[in-house]
Parts: C-alpha cells; structure tokens; sequence
C-alpha cells in the first residue's frame, strides 16, 4: 500500500471543477492519504472503501486526528459496495484485480442508471482503464509520468445526466 496523496494529486484536483455540492470517494483508501488530499478542496464529502480493518481503522484515526469530519470509512468489500448514487467523483490508485474492478465498474453503472450524472473517474495507474470505458466513461485526460515509479492519474467522465441509457455493460467487455 502506497499514499497516492500529495502534490502529484493535488496538480491533478486543480485542473478540475469541484464544488462544494460534490461527494468524492476514494476505492481502496488504505490509511486514507489520498482522502486527506481530497478533504483539502470543497468536496462536501470524503469518504473511502477499505477492506483490511487494520488500515480502515488507520484511515479513521488519521482523519479524526486532522479534524476531517465530513469522512466516512466503509470498511467492506469494494466489490460489494452499491451505494455510489452521492458521488460525483470515484478515485483509485488500481486497489485491485481485475475480477473486483468489474464488479465497481457493474455497480457504478447501475447507480448511474438509477441516478443520471455526471461523474468523474479519477484513476491511478489505469491498468483496467478499458473497463471504465466499457462501463460509459470517456477519458478525457491523462498526466505525464514524472518518474518511473509513480504511474499516471488518467481522468475519465461519465455523463449520463440527459442521457436516455448507457451503451456499455461492464460485462461486455473482452480481455
């Protein structure tokens, strides 16, 4: 587990219109570095998914340690989590495999059939970039590599807020 917080991030969140009706959650929040960097603009909510307790607990104290109360941790299964019908921007850092990663990309198309918005996809390290494709999103952007070691943010948007359905379906997507 990595902090993908930081500079780098906060580069990215400042090309981006965030107001202060905007929820954000962070998918595989670990001890919640990236939420911190979150909780620094006008979201009106920071919440994140982790599933090992031991870092959602971390995530939680450091989070109450700097006075962030407009947080929530869900300690679960990210594959399992359904109620993303609040948010308007979703961040990962690539928290997981593949068999995962099409299961939020299901649940995120169900929530933007049930609720039409627009959301915006903040995705580090977008090895299954092609399911949110799949799933409706356009990439819209993607930032330079400044170093080996630390792999793009691709940006992607889902703009089902007039839209009559989706045309994609996780499922449909090959390998």
């Amino acid at each position: 587990h990595s902090n993908s917080g930081g500079p780098d991030l906060e580069k990215l969140l400042r090309t981006l219109f965030i107001s202060s009706s905007d929820q954000v959650i962070d998918i595989g929040c670990g001890k919640g570095g990236a939420m911190l960097t979150l909780a620094k603009y006008p979201f009106a909510r920071v919440d994140g998914i982790e599933i090992a307790p031991n870092l959602a607990r971390t995530a939680k104290e450091n989070l109450r340690r700097l006075r962030i109360s407009n947080a929530a941790i869900f300690c679960c299964d990210a594959s399992e989590f359904k109620n993303f019908d609040e948010y308007t921007y979703v961040y990962m850092y690539n928290p997981f495999p593949e068999i995962v990663m099409r299961s939020v990309m299901e649940n995120l198309l169900i929530s933007l059939q049930r609720r039409k918005r627009k959301v915006t996809l903040i995705y580090k390290n977008a090895i299954f970039g092609y399911l949110a494709l799949g799933a409706g999103f356009r990439k819209v952007s993607e930032t330079a590599q400044t170093h080996p070691h630390y792999p793009p943010f691709s940006v992607y948007v889902a703009d089902f807020a007039g839209s009559t359905g989706l045309n994609g379906r996780v499922a449909d997507v090959g390998v």
